[in-house]
Formats: C-alpha cells, structure tokens, sequence
C-alpha cells in the first residue's frame, strides 16, 4: 500500500514539473516558426507556432512561455486567415498574459489587426481603444515610438472605413508627428493579418 502511494505522489510530482524535453522542443519549434516567419513563409511559421504551443501543454511549461507561444500562433494564424485558431491562440495569450501581469497591448493589438483584416471594423475599433490604454499606461510612445506610430495609423484606417473621418486625420497627424520626431528609428513590422490566405 506505501508502495503504491508512493507511486502515485511520485507521478503527481512528475506531472506538475515542466518537463525539459518539451521545452527544448518548444523552443526549437519557435526557432523555426521565427525563421519561416523572417522569409515569409507563414504557413510555415504558423505550423511551428502551434508545434511550440503544444509543446508547452504536453510538458507543463509556464504560463510565460505558454503565452508567448500561443501568441506567435495566434497572430500567425491570422496572417493565414486561420481566424478559428486565430482567435483561440490570442485570447489563451491575453488570459495568460492578464494571469501574469505582462504586459497587454501586445495581444490587443493582434486583435484589433486580425478583426481589421476580417473587416469587421466595429470590433477592431473596440480593440484599437483598449490597445492605446494599455500603451498609454505602459509609456509605449517613449520606449517604442515607431511601434506607437503605425498603431496609429492602423487604427486611423479602421476609423476611416467606419466613416469617422475626422478622428482619422488627427490620428494621421499624430502618427506622422511622431515619425518626423524620430528620423532615425527603424519603422515597425506587423504581421501582415489576411494577407496570406491558402
């Protein structure tokens, strides 16, 4: 019966550690979704995303890797018009990142672009003013200016779709202010969200 129990506490303890193998994996996984991702091969990197994200599952990673590899998966996945799984991977980010304490306007964001790219404005409205909260409080406009610029004008087109032309401009005006201000910074990537549909 000790035999047993012991057994039985031994493969508890076994399940609530990460297992190293699975992280090695995960991260070799996330590698390859970066290098896919950097040539443009997003069907690619979104298979290797989900490959790390899974990997955190199998080997009970923490909620820090987990999320950052559901993030990659989600936003890939969206730049494929993979909006189911699209969806999933960044609400699992966001939960994971508000259990946390991260920071949030990375995920919100990605939503707010996936529901752009679906044209579904409205929401991609809702988003964009929850995305420029979360900026606003993390002082995004000092560390990352270009970043803080193109949401901007991300959001600015969002705007202009919906009618709103007016709001759209002064965010234009503020976007372009910011980029004449830093000449020398590098212009912000995102990831091209319904661009690489089949």
């Amino acid at each position: 019966m000790n035999k047993l129990l012991s057994v039985v506490i031994l493969s508890i303890f076994l399940c609530s550690c990460a297992n190293p193998l699975n992280r090695a994996t995960a991260k070799q996984y996330y590698g390859g979704g970066v290098q896919n991702q950097n040539k443009g091969d997003w069907k690619n990197a979104t298979e290797s995303f989900r490959r790390a994200y899974i990997n955190t599952q199998w080997g009970n990673l923490s909620d820090k890797e987990a999320a950052l590899y559901a993030y990659e998966y989600g936003r890939t996945s969206s730049a494929v018009c993979d909006w189911d799984n699209a969806k999933q991977g960044l609400d699992k980010a966001y939960k994971l990142d508000t259990k946390i304490g991260a920071p949030l306007h990375y995920d919100l964001v990605e939503f707010a672009l996936m529901y752009q790219a679906m044209g579904e404005y409205q929401k991609s409205k809702e988003y964009f003013i929850q995305t420029l909260k979360s900026m606003n409080k993390d002082n995004i406009l000092e560390k990352q200016p270009m970043y803080y610029a193109d949401t901007l004008q991300r959001y600015s087109s969002v705007l202009d779709h919906l009618g709103d032309v007016a709001h759209s401009n002064d965010l234009q005006k503020q976007a372009m202010k910011i980029i004449e201000d830093n000449p020398n910074a590098k212009p912000h990537r995102a990831v091209p969200h319904g661009q690489h549909c089949g």
